[in-house]
């Protein structure tokens, strides 16, 4: 935590964050497109339903308490909850506000009613 506290080191190990942000999203795309055009999806029929949703979950746990972390400042905890200011909870309610009307939209769009 110490070594991002200095502005000028943020500023040379962005490039390198950015790269490597880059890089691990295309080569996910790649590796998903593999998957469909070797028609590998059958695969996920040999793993536990209940595997793969745990892992899944556990991508989304991390997730949001990442965001948290960013948003805030703060690590998740109870204490950094009940200290949020105005501010930060007006931000993270229109973050939760868009996800929900996204999903809205999205359940119109795949029903066909839009």
């Amino acid at each position: 935590r110490q070594l991002l506290d200095d502005p000028l080191l943020n500023l040379k190990l962005l490039p390198t964050i950015l790269v490597t942000v880059a890089l691990s999203t295309v080569f996910n795309g790649a590796v998903f497109c593999a998957v469909g055009l070797f028609q590998l999806g059958n695969i996920l029929h040999y793993f536990p339903r209940y595997v793969i949703m745990g892992m899944i979950s556990g991508f989304g746990v991390f997730l949001v308490a990442t965001a948290f972390e960013i948003s805030t400042g703060d690590a998740p905890s109870l204490k950094s909850v009940v200290n949020l200011s105005f501010e930060r909870i007006l931000q993270l309610f229109c973050v939760v506000a868009i996800e929900v009307l996204l999903r809205v939209i999205s359940n119109y769009v795949r029903d066909g009613e839009l």
